[in-house]
């Protein structure tokens, strides 16, 4: 799925989208909370605005060979978050503060395959 197709049951406070399919043994999936500007250098421009996807998009266009030693100490890939960026593709959703009801309910959109409650 792409951004535009899972914002009408996204809540905002509550944004983090999976960006990749099963991931490789021993590495992490690539995900993004919305907003998430912990990561970002000054002057990227998506920081605080845009898209979930752009400001992934714009956080991975800044990272380069120099920060893959850094990435692989967290299970990250720099291949993996270039292809998850430049793909573009929503795998999941991170969803907190939902009552199980409406989480149920997302299983009625031909989108969603499942659920998973962790708590």
């Amino acid at each position: 799925m792409l951004e535009s197709e899972v914002t009408d049951f996204s809540a905002p406070a509550a944004r983090s989208f999976v960006f990749s399919g099963l991931p490789a043994p021993g590495s992490k999936p690539v995900f993004w909370r919305a907003g998430f500007v912990g990561c970002f250098p000054p002057g990227l421009s998506s920081a605080q605005s845009g898209s979930v996807t752009s400001q992934l998009r714009e956080w991975v266009g800044s990272l380069g060979k120099g920060d893959e030693r850094s990435l692989s100490r967290f299970g990250l890939n720099l291949t993996a978050l270039q292809n998850a960026a430049r793909e573009g593709r929503i795998y999941g959703l991170i969803l907190t503060g939902w009552r199980m009801d409406q989480l149920l309910s997302l299983l009625d959109k031909p989108s969603v395959r499942s659920i998973d409650v962790v708590g």
